[in-house]
């Protein structure tokens, strides 16, 4: 069975040459296309879209979507995270939990907590990720 690094081969291979190009026709935009180039090969993989641009609305949302998924990683953010007590609060009680679950309809996040059922085998879990959201 062909590994799934190895199924993404091309993908990164096609993205190489455009970064090649790019860094041959603008060396002084080096980090720019270096970024271009990593959002591409993940966007690519995960979701099917390449990236022309970093412009790209939907690349912008991810963006957005990982510095505020960044930034509840910060600790003591939330009062929950030393009281766990806290966190069983009706909602009405819990101004973080208006915040997190506001932010995660504006992103599509389900905050559900099920387990998906196992796919197949060779199935991408990234691709199975998309989905289940």
């Amino acid at each position: 069975m062909k590994s799934a690094a190895l199924s993404y081969r091309p993908i990164q291979e096609n993205e190489s040459k455009r970064l090649a190009m790019d860094l041959v026709r603008s060396p002084e935009n080096f980090e720019r296309e270096l970024e271009r180039y990593a959002a591409s090969v993940v966007m690519t993989v995960a979701y099917g879209k390449r990236v022309d641009d970093m412009n790209d609305p939907a690349v912008q949302m991810v963006l957005e979507m990982m510095q505020y998924m960044a930034s509840l990683n910060v600790p003591g953010r939330f009062l929950a995270e030393s009281f766990p007590i806290l966190a069983k609060f009706p909602d009405f009680m819990s101004p973080w939990k208006k915040e997190v679950k506001a932010n995660a309809a504006y992103y599509g996040i389900s905050l559900e907590h099920t387990t998906p059922p196992l796919p197949p085998l060779g199935l991408n879990f990234t691709k199975l990720a998309a989905v289940i959201h």
